[in-house]
Order: structure tokens, then C-alpha cells, then sequence
């Protein structure tokens, strides 16, 4: 994981990271692809006491599927629903 950017007010943290990795395993029943991926997420912690005590995390899931293959570009690439 790479930390891209992260800012503090009051009792929060926001981060925006990218984590990077090979897919080289099952993920959410698709196979194994072996492809390099990199997806950027962002996430906002509350402190209290020094401690994190919640935490919210948006990834950019629909990156990581089109980077699996399992999510299409354009629409004219989606397959025929008929």
C-alpha cells in the first residue's frame, strides 16, 4: 500500500492510498488472471483518545474489475442481453 495523500481536521483522518498487487487467486469466483492491478482508495478514520475508533473505506472497485476483465469499457463492448 502507498499513501498518496492524507489530511487531519479535528478528530479525522481522510487517506488516499493505492494498493497493488497480482491476482493470482480466486477473487469473488473469478479465476486467477495473473494480471499486475493497482486500485486507489480513500478512507476516513475518527480518533478518539489517540485511538482509531471508526473507519469508513471507498475503493475504486469498478478499476479493480475492469482490470480482472469482468467489467467492460464502453458500452459497445457489453455483451447482447437478448
Amino acid at each position: 500500500m502507498r499513501i498518496l495523500d492524507e489530511i487531519t481536521e479535528g478528530d479525522r483522518v481522510v487517506t488516499r492510498f493505492e494498493v497493488s498487487g497480482t491476482h493470482r487467486a480466486e477473487f469473488r469466483t473469478i479465476p486467477a488472471t495473473n494480471k499486475a492491478l493497482k486500485v486507489e482508495g480513500l478512507s476516513i478514520s475518527r480518533i478518539t483518545n489517540g485511538k482509531v475508533v471508526e473507519t469508513r473505506v471507498q475503493m475504486d472497485t469498478k478499476a479493480l474489475m475492469r482490470g480482472l476483465g469482468v467489467v467492460y469499457h464502453r458500452r459497445s463492448q457489453w455483451p447482447s442481453l437478448r
